[in-house]
């Protein structure tokens, strides 16, 4: 197809190409979770998807492509950090760039399962007062999100970590930050792991990945003091 000049202006419709995140778009629905033991309860499961603008750049008169100077597609809006939490897979609010820690409104944990060392434990939730959860060893944790999982675990509690071995095991690393497990953890109730784990404090945690503690500050001196 021959392409051709109408001596007018256009808006260039090239997609954004810029560093960054142009828009997160976040979707909240009330699903149905049925467990492994075959309960039943209500949860928002909530949805992150990246929006890539169009291009702002307009293209002069006679042109096919807008300044050479600016050969750049760009949305023209705050591009957002693409760094995404480890737990639950939202992205990082910040603006792209940004110094210090990560940030983000965080979601479902559905890339993490429960485990225990009692192949037979059962997780139980309460997520309001007349609401328990019910999990089985090896369950998916998708109903819970971080913000909800650090709260409510509370003070003291650890987040378990495979372990690098070594001097570069984190309780050589992070010192009383950190625990050394030689317990076998299930993911099932005939499923042990053979991987060995630390046991990390939250905060430490999430500092050695550089993201904020996904509680508020009075939570977290809460969950970081003494028991």
């Amino acid at each position: 197809m021959k392409r051709h000049l109408c001596g007018s202006s256009h808006r260039c419709l090239a997609i954004c190409d810029t560093p960054g995140v142009c828009k997160q778009e976040y979707k909240t629905q009330q699903k149905t979770w049925q467990t492994q033991s075959g309960e039943e309860f209500l949860y928002d499961h909530i949805e992150v998807n990246e929006i890539r603008g169009e291009c702002e750049n307009v293209i002069p008169p006679s042109q096919y492509s807008h300044d050479q100077s600016n050969k750049e597609h760009h949305c023209g809006g705050q591009h957002t950090c693409r760094e995404r939490c480890q737990d639950c897979n939202a992205f990082c609010r910040q603006a792209y760039g940004h110094t210090g820690c990560h940030q983000t409104l965080h979601r479902n944990k559905d890339q993490h399962v429960f485990t225990s060392t009692n192949p037979l434990e059962q997780i139980e939730i309460q997520s309001n007062e007349s609401v328990i959860r019910r999990y089985k060893i090896g369950e998916s944790s998708q109903p819970e999100n971080c913000s909800v999982s650090c709260k409510r675990r509370g003070r003291g509690h650890y987040h378990l970590v495979e372990c690098p071995g070594g001097e570069n095991c984190y309780e050589k690393k992070l010192g009383t930050k950190a625990k050394h497990s030689n317990d076998v953890y299930y993911y099932g109730v005939d499923e042990a792991s053979t991987k060995k784990y630390d046991q990390i404090l939250c905060s430490a945690y999430w500092s050695r990945m550089r993201w904020s503690p996904p509680v508020t500050d009075v939570d977290r001196k809460w969950i970081d003091s003494c028991n």
